[in-house]
């Protein structure tokens, strides 16, 4: 309130360097049914996470880059509709299998989301069961395919689709022609239109297909005297363009 009531002062809000995935274990049973990653998509309530991991300073999203990057506006959104999961469960052919969530305690955000998810998932039918372990150890199992079902983690955002962990094989087993595809679009694109414009086409098929998911990303507020001028904003304010008029 001492900065919101003070003249001198200018607030500025942005979103963070981090966002939070849910990613699915795309190379085994059931999860390597679009019908079941969609079905979790279905269930997942946002909100709900974010207030469980950072209060109000969280926003949904299902952007997977930064909302003031390019091609960060979201293409669409996430109905929450139990039994058309249910639905889509039978689809699948799900029969009760255990999936399993690792996680750490090290890190409270990713912890605590997986909590809610799991609940969340269990309202829809999933038998959801948490495995939590030190970070190294939890890093051990999110690499191997055959110890973890799905997992939440913190990705930065990035300056070009292509960086995103979530088109990396090797990161939860995403292998498609799709994905090969738009990234050769996005770098041969002729201008920046023509580039989020792949993007937007990527970005689209990554939630049908039913990829990963991206919960939402928490909120950086910063504080600067009022005559301070163009600072720039990327994770995090970039000052050295910075000029003051004193």
């Amino acid at each position: 309130k001492f900065i919101e009531g003070n003249n001198d002062l200018v607030l500025v809000n942005k979103p963070s360097m981090r966002a939070e995935y849910l990613a699915f274990n795309l190379n085994k049973e059931p999860l390597n049914q679009k019908e079941f990653r969609q079905a979790v998509n279905m269930v997942l309530d946002r909100k709900g996470i974010l207030a469980a991991i950072y209060d109000n300073a969280g926003e949904p999203a299902t952007s997977m880059l930064s909302p003031e990057m390019i091609g960060g506006k979201p293409t669409g959104d996430i109905t929450l509709r139990v039994d058309k999961a249910k639905e889509l469960l039978k689809k699948a052919g799900y029969n009760n299998e255990k999936i399993v969530l690792v996680t750490t305690p090290d890190y409270a955000e990713m912890y605590n989301a997986t909590l809610v998810v799991q609940e969340q998932l269990k309202k829809a039918g999933i038998n959801a069961e948490v495995e939590s372990y030190d970070f190294s150890t939890f890093m051990e199992h999110r690499a191997d395919p055959k110890q973890f079902s799905m997992f939440i983690t913190s990705n930065g955002y990035n300056m070009l689709p292509i960086q995103l962990s979530v088109l990396d094989k090797g990161w939860a087993g995403l292998d498609r022609q799709e994905v090969t595809d738009g990234i050769a679009a996005i770098r041969s694109a002729a201008t920046a239109e023509d580039a989020s414009a792949a993007w937007a086409d990527l970005q689209t098929f990554l939630y049908e297909y039913g990829a990963a998911t991206v919960i939402g990303h928490y909120t950086g507020i910063s504080a600067m005297r009022a005559e301070v001028e163009d600072v720039g904003y990327l994770r995090f304010p970039i000052y050295w363009n910075a000029t003051t008029t004193k």
